[in-house]
């Protein structure tokens, strides 16, 4: 069987452009960091977690905040044939207690951050090696080595809050990151550009660095001194394109020029069909792309935002429901209406002993013959919300020019209105549609 590296991609960008710069992190140092100087970074870590006693499939957990000190770890993690256990920050302290206690990280590369977890958690005081990450990174270092792996090798492995008791775990193996490079690459056009590439998403900033772009990385708060660091960086850094959710373009629309735009994903959640419209009018020389996918798959279709948007307008609905055709990486079954699908780029299920063959349920009812339409498929709401509930939802969206509300059935079936702004409107609300009970304001987070 073939071996491989998915940190090949990297090396080869550091080799073709080692000043280059990969990463810039807002802030008042506004600090870039060149190609070469990550991997630098990333060598001298290695040289510490191998001096640890790491070994290919050594668990490996890392705390730091989003920079070029992360994404050194991150590389000289899988190069080595590590594991890179990743947890969200701000997860309950009882899910990241049973996220490490799951896998039983060997190593721990840390900030201060980890080290308060410490004092908290069990299961990290557990773990037998611990890094100051602020230190690994002074060693002088020496190349970075890549150890030869089969594609299926585990690389990172990152918990989120999911929306269970339990800590929900996202696999990525070596082959998966590589075919989401090439996957992303293709259908987003990651390699067209030659400036930069506004991130919100660190699984594009490593998308980036396998294709030799800079990466601009959007801090967890987007304040307006963001957005004008940003317009006031010289012309050979000010970002071409940004792959975001509805939510980070509307404060984008706000505050930022962005002024050489040229292309902008816009994915992760429903999008209103106002708000597409508002940003084609912003930057209208710039061209939009809708996409639908996941965290364990994406992106699984991709479709012009414009006609997207003109199509949803035309069903009468209020987000943009309508989702293009599957990207040709991806293969599909729609079984009354629920979606799965499987693809060399989608992550295998944790705990799972292969990686083929395995289909993904999105959780989504998908359909294809809204207004007679064949060329492309229809969100119509997650599975667990009827779609006559869903349907209710777009037309109450419609009537008040807003999503920030939802209906509840109760359990005589009978529905309920709870949202921000609907009690100055309960009387209209009640006439449009009779079959709504009550009507609740409340805040939507």
């Amino acid at each position: 069987q073939r071996t491989m590296n998915c940190v090949e991609l990297f090396c080869k960008q550091v080799d073709c452009k080692p000043e280059s710069i990969a990463l810039w992190v807002p802030g008042r140092s506004n600090r870039a960091t060149s190609f070469s100087e990550l991997y630098r970074m990333a060598g001298a870590i290695q040289q510490q977690i191998r001096q640890k006693g790491l070994t290919p499939g050594t668990s490996v957990l890392l705390v730091d905040n989003l920079g070029p000190r992360l994404f050194a770890a991150i590389i000289a993690i899988i190069a080595s044939g590590g594991i890179a256990i990743i947890v969200e920050p701000w997860m309950p302290i009882a899910k990241i207690q049973k996220a490490i206690s799951l896998v039983k990280p060997q190593i721990f590369i840390t900030n201060l951050l980890g080290k308060l977890w410490g004092v908290r958690i069990p299961a990290i005081r557990a773990i037998p090696h611990s890094l100051s990450i602020a230190e690994s990174i002074k060693t002088k270092g020496q190349s970075l080595d890549l150890t030869d792996l089969k594609p299926h090798s585990s690389a990172i492995l990152t918990f989120t809050s999911g929306t269970t008791a339990e800590p929900k775990a996202v696999l990525r193996t070596h082959n998966s990151l590589h075919c989401q490079y090439q996957t992303l690459s293709r259908a987003l056009g990651l390699e067209k550009f030659h400036g930069s590439d506004l991130c919100v998403f660190a699984n594009f900033a490593l998308a980036n660095l396998a294709a030799g772009r800079t990466s601009l990385l959007v801090p967890q708060k987007w304040s307006r001194r963001f957005f004008r660091s940003i317009d006031d960086l010289p012309a050979n850094l000010k970002p071409q394109s940004f792959s975001s959710g509805p939510a980070f373009l509307t404060e984008a629309m706000k505050h930022a020029k962005l002024e050489s735009l040229c292309s902008v994903h816009i994915g992760g959640a429903l999008t209103s069909c106002d708000l597409f419209e508002s940003a084609f009018r912003k930057w209208p020389s710039a061209h939009f792309l809708h996409v639908y996918g996941s965290t364990e798959a994406e992106p699984v279709t991709v479709s012009d935002a414009r006609i997207a948007v003109a199509k949803s307008r035309n069903a009468q609905y209020f987000h943009t429901t309508f989702i293009g055709r599957p990207v040709p990486e991806v293969e599909h079954q729609i079984d009354n209406g629920q979606l799965l699908i499987r693809g060399k780029h989608v992550c295998p299920k944790f705990g799972s002993t292969t990686e083929a063959d395995t289909w993904h349920a999105m959780g989504d009812r998908i359909e294809t013959n809204i207004e007679t339409s064949t060329d492309g498929w229809w969100y119509l709401g997650r599975n667990q919300q009827s779609k006559e509930d869903f349907l209710l939802e777009q037309k109450i969206y419609r009537f008040l020019q807003s999503d920030t509300s939802f209906i509840h059935r109760d359990q005589r079936h009978l529905i309920h209105l709870i949202g921000e702004g609907v009690k100055t409107k309960k009387r209209e609300i009640v006439e449009t549609f009779p079959e709504i009970r009550t009507v609740t304001e409340a805040k939507i987070r």
